[in-house]
């Protein structure tokens, strides 16, 4: 991918990064690295760069609420050139206390349809260009070519794939976007959803996959989940091991970062460093003097093919070298 950038030094320019999630989140990470290799890359004088991670996925809504006060506080007195936000929950914050700011803000990584966020906040026009100081990048989620992955790889069309997703802010979009991403189209007919708010929900979950002899991969979009046990919320790491040694299953992680952290499968996964360094081009751009109106909303643009082969013994699955040859990464 080649981006056109403007000559010229910029200097004293101050950026403030909102990330819903925890400074090791598997989602948030990887995009909050590659946002500032982009802004460092491009931007060397006199950069300055304050964060904020408001960890969602593993305090209660109470704490996140009090993270965000702290957050806006904070962004207010830093007074950024230029807020990027990650995810859906920063972007919301973004929108709320700051969509009128004198600053603009690029998102990287919402799932939320970009429609709903226009119904309420009117911020592209048809073509996706703003309409309002705010751009970005949208999460893909690739679920099409997913399944034609699995295609090939199980040499057959005829499965179906679970999805188990926690009720919680994220998990729900994440399930929604992929109804959305195959709405209309053959693959539509492929999923079996698991919804789940407390651990002893996703243990269920497992045993009802289990007995559904037709599903022969799942989604784990468990982002946050209660534990009445340990009297805390779960985030993906917590949940991961328990359901890589329950479920005999391939599990497609749309993160090729997040399945080489938690243990998955893999398949076919956005590439969250990747979005997150086109969020901070997207940035840079504006901190160089591009109008918010000239640069248009991207879809993420790079995916990975990733399997972890550890995943295929137990679940006594082979890879023909054809497929192989596909494939980006191989966790051996």
């Amino acid at each position: 991918m080649i981006f056109l950038l403007m000559e010229g030094v910029v200097y004293g320019k101050k950026v403030f990064i909102l990330n819903s999630y925890s400074p090791q989140d598997v989602c948030g990470a990887p995009q909050y690295k590659g946002v500032l290799k982009a802004l460092k890359e491009n931007i060397l004088n006199d950069l300055q760069i304050e964060s904020y991670f408001l960890d969602s996925k593993r305090l209660s809504k109470r704490d996140v609420k009090r993270h965000i006060a702290e957050a806006v506080k904070r962004i207010k007195r830093f007074h950024p050139d230029l807020l990027i936000t990650v995810d859906d929950l920063a972007f919301t914050v973004g929108l709320k206390y700051f969509l009128n700011a004198d600053f603009p803000i690029v998102f990287s990584g919402v799932n939320r349809p970009l429609k709903e966020y226009n119904k309420e906040y009117h911020l592209f026009n048809s073509e996706g260009f703003p309409l309002k100081k705010v751009v970005g990048v949208y999460e893909k989620l690739f679920i099409k070519e997913q399944i034609e992955f699995l295609q090939m790889l199980f040499g057959k069309k005829e499965f179906k794939v679970a999805v188990v997703y926690s009720t919680d802010f994220i998990g729900t979009i994440l399930k929604n976007q992929l109804v959305d991403e195959v709405k209309g189209t053959p693959f539509e007919e492929y999923f079996v959803f698991y919804p789940v708010a407390a651990f002893k929900e996703v243990k269920a979950a497992v045993e009802a996959i289990k007995k559904n002899k037709s599903i022969l991969a799942y989604f784990p979009f468990v982002t946050s989940v209660w534990d009445e046990e340990k009297k805390e919320y779960l985030d993906p790491g917590r949940v991961a091991p328990y359901l890589i040694s329950h479920l005999c299953l391939l599990d497609l992680f749309p993160n090729s970062a997040g399945a080489k952290k938690l243990g998955y499968f893999g398949g076919v996964a956005i590439d969250f460093f990747a979005m997150g360094y086109q969020a901070g081009i997207m940035g840079v751009k504006l901190l160089q003097g591009y109008k918010p109106s000239d640069i248009k909303v991207e879809n993420a643009q790079k995916y990975v093919i990733l399997i972890n082969k550890r995943r295929l013994k137990p679940c006594g699955i082979s890879i023909s070298p054809t497929l192989l040859n596909l494939v980006d990464e191989v966790i051996q």
